[in-house]
């Protein structure tokens, strides 16, 4: 009980004892004389606790007839003290509510006071209309019922708070049950409640599905898991609110769904409010892209597969015809070109070998092709020693291509021009990550160096014109650094991870 209502029946017990004690005094006053100041004393006191008090009081006879009422019942209804009388039950009440406010009054002939709190919708005067809740009892005159003496309290504001709280519901509710998701709530491992759209998803009529155990309607393989988040969520632990599962139709059938999940409380107690959405259109078409792109995948090989075929046929013609050949300076020349070509297939073999289609791991590929190069110029290690410090970078075929071809021709002059002579040396490649994104290839040796009166941008050598054009194309720069030996780097931007 509030303030408010201790404050009420408060009200109540010490105007119905003052009641009870004029009405004893008047009892005595007939049968034992006048009893002076006393009776007038006592009315008096009841007379103005009726009077000031903020609560509406008001006494009507066993007819449902007004005989009195305070300032504050009076303002209330905006009738004047004279006009009461002329007030009944079926002034202020609509006929609806008469049952129920003459069966109140025979509870209280009956039992001295009504058995709960009623509430009317009253008529003003003006024509609007208030709502009260009424607690009444029985008041004696002359020691016989005399009539009904009740407190009103005024609830209109309370009442439209209900109704509009009440079309709130309604018209969430009509949001929930259009919703094209299932919403479900879950109590102590219950389903309390389900939309529309979960029963057409589960199969199940709404009626079916409340009042049963939520975890009968989830997919066998998914049980452990959903039973297991539903639990931690319930207990407070912090559980990742959307997640992929899948629930069982009534016949058997198996529905992917995506649930979100939330904790709220209803009713007092913790509750699990769930959103499913129907997912298996959206798994299916993930499936076929899967497919589709497995397919792609097994073609995009094959297509490398059968490019570095192609190379190698042609690096192979190549050999054949340099095998006719009689003049050094041609058969030389065929020899670049076919290492250059193996450059370029040995991108295609990367690719072919790699999960991703679209890049190949540079570094690796710079071992493969340097060794393969030491081979074919025939370079004893012992003498000329290759060393290398390279990052892992992936590359796209785009730029894998240049790169691997510039570096076969600065690999291929420094094997075949630093160390003349049996000249015992070193040649170094370096690759890695330089600042805002840059790449630096260097390929150095520390031979007899780069001759001083030659322009590397503007020699005549098919070698290191590839060298200029490919970095053009790759939107770098080359610089040379010849004090000791030969160094060259080329630094260029591209996509790196």
């Amino acid at each position: 009980m509030d303030d408010r209502e201790r404050t009420k029946a408060q009200l109540m017990s010490e105007l119905a004892a003052m009641r009870r004690r004029v009405a004893e005094l008047e009892a005595s006053e007939r049968t034992v004389g006048p009893m002076g100041g006393e009776l007038q004393e006592s009315e008096e006191r009841y007379r103005a606790l009726f009077e000031r008090t903020l609560y509406c009081v008001y006494i009507h006879d066993f007819e449902g007839r007004f005989l009195d009422a305070n300032e504050a019942a009076l303002k209330l209804l905006g009738y004047r003290n004279d006009e009461i009388r002329s007030l009944t039950f079926s002034s202020l009440m609509d006929e609806a509510q008469l049952p129920t406010a003459f069966e109140t009054i025979r509870q209280i002939r009956e039992t001295g006071s009504q058995k709960k709190v009623t509430e009317y919708k009253l008529r003003k005067k003006n024509g609007d209309h208030v709502w009260v809740e009424t607690d009444a009892s029985l008041i004696y005159r002359y020691g016989k019922p005399y009539g009904i003496q009740g407190i009103a309290r005024d609830i209109t504001e309370r009442k439209q708070t209900e109704r509009a709280l009440v079309e709130n519901e309604e018209k969430y509710r009509d949001v929930v049950e259009r919703a094209n998701d299932g919403i479900v709530l879950i109590q102590d491992g219950v389903l309390r409640y389900a939309n529309r759209r979960t029963a057409e998803m589960t199969g199940y009529a709404v009626e079916e599905l409340i009042g049963t155990p939520f975890t009968t309607y989830i997919h066998p393989d998914e049980l452990s898991v959903v039973a297991e988040r539903y639990e931690r969520r319930i207990g407070g632990k912090k559980v990742v609110p959307i997640y992929e599962s899948a629930v069982r139709h009534k016949d058997g059938r198996r529905i992917d769904v995506e649930f979100n999940a939330g904790l709220i409380s209803y009713e007092g107690k913790p509750a699990d409010l769930v959103i499913m959405r129907d997912i298996c259109e959206r798994k299916r078409a993930e499936r076929q892209i899967q497919a589709s792109l497995r397919e792609k995948e097994i073609l995009l090989k094959e297509i490398h597969h059968r490019v570095k075929n192609n190379l190698q046929v042609i690096s192979g013609l190549l050999l054949l015809q340099s095998r006719e050949l009689k003049d050094r300076q041609a058969i030389e020349m065929l020899a670049e070109c076919q290492n250059r070509i193996k450059s370029m297939a040995m991108v295609h073999e990367e690719l072919y070998r790699s999960q991703d289609l679209s890049q190949i791991r540079f570094g690796e590929y710079i071992q493969t092709l340097a060794a393969d190069l030491v081979r074919s110029y025939k370079v004893d290690p012992h003498i000329v020693a290759l060393k290398t410090d390279i990052e892992d970078i992936l590359l796209g075929v785009d730029v894998a291509i240049p790169c691997g071809l510039i570096l076969n021709e600065l690999l291929a002059n420094s094997l075949k021009h630093a160390f003349p002579c049996g000249r015992r040396g070193e040649i170094r490649v370096e690759f890695r990550r330089g600042q805002d994104s840059e790449l630096m290839l260097t390929v150095s040796d520390n031979g007899i160096g780069f001759p001083q009166d030659v322009d590397f941008r503007k020699t005549s050598t098919l070698g290191l014109q590839l060298v200029n054009t490919l970095t053009d194309q790759l939107r770098g720069r080359v610089e040379l650094d010849a004090r000791r030996g030969t160094a060259f780097k080329i630094v260029f931007k591209s996509t790196i991870s």
